[in-house]
């Protein structure tokens, strides 16, 4: 695992049990991203996308972590191998992360718009800081939170449930909130928010491992909405949140999602997974939609199980210990 060290500003490569505490940034690409060849460089403070890099080495500081990990410049992507390997682990790198510094830029409201009523300012000195008049957020300010593009990218899904903690900052990297408080401020816990806007249960939210608890078809419906720049990266995105490796092959486009599919068959019994195209019309029934089946018994994309948010595990073995 490649960090970045937040005092030098140098990529340092560690493995094992040798790596140390981290923090780990989640956020939207853009443009003039900084890329793995580019901070090696003398210029990349030149680009963009270096202010996300700055505010996030920053945080560190405060916080007492010493190194980061970023996907736009820890990765050397020119490498098929390393790529492939960090795609397969980074569930992993996100669950073992000190603390995730979740960066909304496009939540764009004022300091003195965040919170309802506050006496004093807010401070990013550290992840949780003090100020004990924090009630709750703007309505304004949840509504640019809603609007995030942050909630729509197929790879920010596993960066929302993977880690303990996540510190969410918007544009200039202003504090918005926490995934799930351990401090003495609970009224600074956006579950109920993260929750609603995801449809993601709280409990899973508060203790990733309790995803395995839900039907596979629950956990697609969760990336129905979301996009990815590469049509594969819809599949690959999703590999941590089922608990599956496989081999990478960008230019297969959408056959890696039916790849991806076959595997989860080999790790589960659940069959939730075949009930793709169905459309809630009741607590009960259920009616086909308008999908074409010419292409077999597995799923396109997660858009196909959107409306499968209540289904619960329908296991093979359930039915095999009623059998006669």
């Amino acid at each position: 695992m490649r960090l970045l060290n937040v005092y030098t500003m140098k990529l340092e490569e560690y493995f094992g049990s040798r790596i140390p505490d981290y923090a780990i940034l989640s956020h939207c690409w853009g443009e003039e991203e900084v890329t793995f060849s580019d901070i090696n460089g003398p210029d990349w403070r030149e680009k963009r996308g270096a202010q996300k890099i700055e505010y996030g080495t920053s945080q560190c500081q405060k916080d007492n972590i010493s190194y980061i990990w970023i996907d736009t410049c820890c990765i050397d992507k020119s490498s098929s191998t390393e790529l492939s390997e960090a795609i397969n682990s980074m569930y992993r790198w996100y669950e073992k992360s000190w603390v995730c510094y979740a960066y909304l830029e496009d939540v764009k409201e004022d300091l003195d718009d965040i919170y309802e009523n506050p006496d004093e300012d807010t401070n990013n000195d550290s992840i949780h800081g003090n100020n004990d008049s924090i009630k709750s957020l703007n309505g304004n300010v949840e509504k640019s939170i809603r609007k995030s593009r942050w909630f729509t990218r197929g790879w920010t899904l596993q960066e929302l449930i993977a880690p303990r903690q996540i510190i969410f900052f918007g544009k200039n990297w202003l504090f918005l909130g926490e995934k799930e408080t351990y401090s003495s401020h609970p009224e600074r816990s956006l579950l109920k928010l993260l929750s609603n806007i995801t449809t993601i249960p709280e409990t899973v939210l508060a203790d990733p491992s309790e995803r395995t608890s839900c039907s596979v078809a629950k956990r697609m419906s969760w990336a129905a909405r979301r996009e990815t720049t590469r049509e594969e990266d819809m599949a690959y995105s999703l590999l941590g949140i089922f608990e599956v490796n496989m081999p990478l092959l960008y230019g297969e486009g959408i056959r890696a999602f039916r790849r991806l599919q076959e595997e989860i068959i080999k790790e589960t019994d659940d069959q939730s997974l075949f009930a793709w195209g169905l459309r809630h019309s009741g607590f009960y029934t259920y009616g086909f939609d308008e999908f074409d089946f010419n292409h077999g018994i597995l799923a396109l994309s997660p858009a196909s199980l959107l409306f499968l948010q209540k289904l619960f595990p329908f296991l093979v073995r359930q039915i095999d210990s009623h059998t006669p």
